[in-house]
């Protein structure tokens, strides 16, 4: 829905509807309440009275409801009132997308990757959810949300139920439903709050302001737990299996003693100066596993090399034939695995160092480490504590330790964020405002308005400012329209306004990641790389000798873009031109029959949109990012997140004069 529509919802016929769509007529209520909101149910209410509406026999539960091109409801348990006198309906209405519910989920089982642009052999959550959807389509989803996997064991599951409850809370986002075109954009917590220049006071538009104080769902401590009895973020979290926050008490006067602030500011230092040794060692941690883990993988060729020694040298004697050499070989080769084995408890020794490093600094810096038994009787009232097993955060007994390292930092992340938000005093608005919408004067105002903007508001005469959302609207839609504006510092509205869990404004996207320290780039083959550099040295100068030298260039600006393009004689143009417009740069070969390249806001296959680059050839230095597929024309070459597929393909690794080949026709074979 568009804010700015509210401008003509005078101007805006209220419809009645068949199931299929079709027109049945318009309706003249009278006592309209109309309760617009973002990212939750939106409610429409009036009454029809029998003798004036030739449609009142129609009015019957699941008929559909429009407000004309503005958004679409569905009738529920219209309730007849006759006095005697008189007969008329009240309507009820919810917006279309409660229709969603009919649908459910009758088992989803295992870890999903949230949305691909990129169809691929594997469902998407958001595949999932379209394959019960025919009649929608996604035209948006936040980049961030992209590459994110949670894992789900549900059942019978009503679909709507699991959007905005599981899944928006898994994935940290918001599902937005234009119910009149009957598509879906679906928005990362991170990229709601819109900041705005709105200033909202009582010498300011306010006429009235609400302010609910959320005491209830303040947090100071977080114990974090992932699925299963082995992942808990006391893993990587310096304060053990729970985070701490008392910033609220800590910045508000008369709560705390000044001494007890004191030794908590004390304690906050520490852990500020033992965080980044932490964090130093964590990596370590995480590049020694990744070593431990190549020198067991050697570990286990160097075994299998050794079987198969031991093989060939047993054929040798039962055959009547000399095995010395064969022999010699064999023990070389159980000399290498002494020295291998020796490597490996070499490196567990530094991990183990480091662990001992970090429960070192685990006991320097947790509340009983730190704290005296006083001064923790004295911080226990101000610990307000909840327990939180996030079962989207799985480890399995074939993981290894690396994994389960960036596991836990991927659940730590998440909460440490939450924690921080919900340490936080939270508020709920509901403002009276004069309507500006349709003031002149306040088109600056009108133009930024949109949901999840974020405002400023002064909350008192002696100026304290909050930054809440616009999260909703209490419109009566009569004579004369008056609007009450519903704000939170929360994305969704709690149970005082619409019955929706709460939930953070501003929490990291997370994902099954791996640390980049880890990650080492492998050395590829020297005259690839020579290749590939040629090319893209040699087309840069070539590129730049013709910027350089160019001529007859012409530059037009008019309100259909900024276009240029080479003149070649009168009224006569190059076919290659070039055209910037508010949101892309778009380059052609034939005089924009066709685009060959496109850089800004692109649409994807799914027919969504997202800021990216379009183009028949990239060269580079180097192509970095969360995900990247590669494809033949045949398919039968794919390189993606899942890992490559190659079909009757031949692979050759080569190191010196060795070989390892395999082929579907020769099989595996090991050339020395």
């Amino acid at each position: 829905m568009n804010l700015y529509e509210i401008k003509n919802l005078d101007n805006k016929h209220i419809l009645l509807k068949n199931v299929n769509g079709d027109s049945i007529g318009i309706l003249h209520p009278t006592d309209i309440k109309f309760y617009p909101r973002f990212g939750q149910i939106s409610t429409l209410e009036f009454t029809i009275h029998k003798d004036t509406c030739p449609y009142y026999d129609l009015l019957t539960s699941y008929r559909r409801i429009e407000i004309n091109g503005l958004m679409k409801f569905i009738i529920e348990k219209p309730q007849i009132i006759n006095d005697g006198i008189s007969e008329s309906k009240r309507i009820t209405c919810r917006s279309y997308e409660i229709d969603i519910n009919r649908k459910s989920i009758p088992l989803l089982q295992g870890t999903y990757k949230f949305y691909s642009p990129i169809k691929t052999d594997n469902e998407t959550i958001i595949d999932i959810i379209l394959s019960y959807l025919p009649n929608w389509t996604i035209t948006n989803v936040s980049i961030s949300l992209w590459n994110l996997y949670r894992t789900f064991d549900i059942q019978n599951k009503p679909l709507y139920d699991f959007i905005t409850n599981e899944c928006s809370q898994s994935f940290e986002c918001v599902f937005e439903f234009d119910t009149i075109n009957q598509t879906i954009s679906v928005i990362a917590y991170e990229d709601i709050p819109q900041k705005t220049d709105v200033y909202l006071s009582n010498n300011n538009l306010v006429n009235e302001l609400q302010l609910t104080e959320k005491t209830e769902d303040i947090l100071t401590a977080l114990t974090v737990f992932g699925a299963g009895e082995n992942l808990s973020i006391n893993l990587v979290c310096p304060t053990g299996s729970t985070i701490y926050s008392f910033n609220h008490f800590l910045n508000k006067d008369g709560f705390m003693s000044d001494t007890l602030k004191t030794r908590i500011l004390d304690w906050q230092d520490e852990i500020g100066i033992q965080q980044p040794i932490y964090a130093n060692l964590l990596t370590q941690r995480a590049t020694k596993l990744s070593e431990l883990i190549t020198l067991q993988t050697e570990l286990t060729e160097l075994k299998s090399e050794l079987k198969a020694l031991e093989v060939t040298r047993d054929a040798l004697l039962d055959s009547g034939l000399s095995a010395v050499n064969k022999n010699a070989e064999v023990k070389t080769k159980r000399v290498e695995i002494t020295n291998k084995d020796i490597q490996i408890g070499n490196k567990q020794d530094e991990i183990d160092n480091i662990d001992t490093q970090l429960q070192t600094i685990q006991n320097l810096v947790s509340l009983s480490g730190f704290f005296t038994t006083e001064e923790l009787l004295e911080i226990e009232p101000f610990i307000i504590q909840n327990s939180i097993t996030d079962d989207n955060f799985v480890i399995t007994s074939q993981d290894d330790e690396l994994s389960k390292q960036e596991t836990a930092q991927a659940l730590y992340d998440k909460y440490k964020n939450l924690l921080e938000d919900k340490s936080k005093l939270k508020y709920e608005f509901a403002v009276d405002l004069l309507n500006f919408i349709p003031l002149e004067e306040y088109q600056i105002f009108t133009d930024q308005m949109e949901w999840g903007s974020q405002v400023t508001l002064q909350v008192n005469d002696e100026g304290d400012l909050v930054y809440p959302m616009l999260l909703g609207l209490d419109i009566d839609w009569n004579d004369n329209i008056d609007i009450k504006y519903l704000f939170s510092t929360e994305v969704k509205l709690s149970d005082a306004m619409i019955d929706y869990d709460d939930f953070s404004s501003e929490v990291s996207n997370m994902s099954n990641k791996m640390a980049g320290d880890s990650i080492k780039w492998g050395e590829y083959v020297r005259t690839y790389r020579d290749d590939v550099d040629n090319l893209f040295k040699n087309g840069l100068r070539a590129d730049l000798t013709e910027i350089v030298n160019a001529s007859n260039q012409e530059l037009v600006i008019n309100e259909q873009g900024l276009l240029a393009r080479r003149y070649i004689s009168d009224n006569v143009f190059d076919d290659k031109q070039v055209k910037l417009i508010h949101n892309k740069l778009a380059f052609t070969r034939d005089n924009w029959n066709t685009l060959s390249t496109v850089l800004g806001e692109v649409h994807l296959p799914d027919n969504s949109t997202s800021f990216g680059l379009n183009a028949e050839v990239i060269m580079g230095s180097l192509i970095a990012g969360n995900q990247l597929v590669i494809k033949n024309t045949n398919n039968t070459f794919i390189v993606d997140s899942l890992g490559a597929k190659l079909t009757n393909a031949s692979l050759t690794i080569e190191k010196g004069l060795n070989k390892i080949l395999l082929d579907p026709i020769n099989g595996f074979k090991i050339q020395k």
